[in-house]
């Protein structure tokens, strides 16, 4: 169930998003494969199935952002201006897209602190990032073009460097610096890979994956995932079914959550944000008086470019393609209604030129327009007005 984070909070910040209405659509959204597996359900299928993992996961096609946008990759000669210029295109506000997991080169401590000469790779290596589960042990996965050999050659080379323990687990080696969540602010930031708290943690290295952790267990459970051992989120039907709807809707940036964004009007214990006297009645009365859709199992939110314009990616996964077809009437309307709450009402207005379809029990809708588009990442931190429900 969707915790509930302080109203006031997120429409400030939303406010401040939507300056501008989105416009027609008249594409539809296309179809997906049953016989084929998505690029989301792969990605999905590398993340370990664990109620943290449920709860937050966000995957960029960096690979995708390229094409689009005609961002050209930096070739392995290219110096840091053209990386930092490569970085700036690829995580500039056009794309609309969240910065990548630690490791992967492609977040904010790539500009002030550079790894490749340490580790042999960077951000020109990745075409793909997973990021999962909640603070502090969060699970970082980089798709793309590596090197292990390269990177053993660089560790080694590294007087700087403290060095290592060498793991081995179900025959894949990591490195692993310290102890399990362990900071040392003695290292904050520093070579081959601390990050801003000291945390050397564990990071594995093939030729086609990059595997960091905090922690020995997340690290296990990753190696698990992905040979099949242990059961991943792509074994999951309602994050498998998302993952489709998420690649049919043609998104290069999506998040998805089993936490979904329900309004109670009944004391919930599980409920550890917004417990201040008055939050949780606010939200129902400023949100939860208007059009609520029926009760859904998961969602998946994202961000999409196509030949008519940006669109923010939409998914909902519900019990029975009853409900599904419902809250496709549902949705549809609560984008036109109007709100008495003016910053209720502010966020609404940029929602327009909604197409949606149901197949089966998944719900799936582009909404149109780079407000849309810009705002989609605050329904993976907070309730918003879009799809509250029962």
């Amino acid at each position: 169930m969707r915790r509930v984070i302080f109203l006031g909070l997120v429409l400030l910040a939303l406010t401040a998003l939507a300056a501008c209405g989105g416009g027609e659509d008249a594409a539809p959204i296309s179809g997906d494969s049953d016989t084929e597996v998505s690029l989301f359900e792969e990605l999905l299928g590398t993340i370990p199935d664990t109620p943290d993992t449920r709860k937050y996961v966000m995957i960029n096609d960096y690979a995708a952002i390229r094409e689009i946008f005609q961002i050209p990759l930096p070739g392995p000669e290219a110096g840091q201006p053209a990386l930092l210029e490569y970085l700036t295109g690829i995580l500039g506000p056009g794309a609309h897209i969240s910065q990548g997991p630690f490791i992967t080169g492609l977040h904010r401590d790539a500009v002030s602190n550079p790894r490749g000469e340490y580790l042999a790779f960077d951000g020109r290596n990745v075409d793909q990032s997973v990021e999962a589960g909640i603070v502090p042990y969060i699970l970082e996965i980089a798709w793309g073009r590596f090197d292990p050999a390269a990177t053993a050659q660089a560790l080694a080379a590294c007087s700087e460097c403290p060095p290592p323990e060498n793991v081995t687990y179900n025959s894949v080696p990591f490195y692993s610096w310290g102890g399990d969540g362990q900071g040392d602010f003695q290292n904050r930031s520093g070579p081959p890979a601390f990050d801003e708290l000291g945390r050397g943690g564990r990071i594995a290295v093939s030729s086609k994956f990059v595997y960091r952790t905090v922690e020995t267990p997340g690290m296990k459970a990753i190696i698990d995932s992905s040979s099949g051992v242990g059961q991943s989120l792509a074994d999951v039907e309602e994050f498998r079914l998302l993952g489709q709807a998420m690649s049919g809707l043609g998104a290069y940036a999506a998040f998805f959550s089993h936490e979904t964004h329900k309004i109670s009007t009944t004391p919930d214990e599980t409920v550890t944000f917004g417990t201040l006297p008055g939050i949780q009645d606010k939200l129902i009365d400023e949100i939860g008086k208007s059009t609520l859709l029926l009760p859904y199992l998961a969602f998946s939110t994202g961000v999409g470019k196509d030949d008519i314009g940006p669109y923010m990616a939409l998914a909902l996964v519900h019990l029975d393609a009853e409900s599904a077809e419902e809250n496709e009437r549902r949705l549809e309307k609560r984008v036109t209604e109007r709100s008495d709450y003016p910053e209720v009402q502010e966020w609404l207005d940029v929602l327009e030129g909604i197409t949606s379809q149901v197949d089966g029990r998944v719900l799936s809708a582009k909404i149109r327009g780079d407000s849309p588009a810009s705002i989609w990442k605050s329904l993976s931190v907070a309730i918003t007005p879009l799809i509250p429900h029962e």
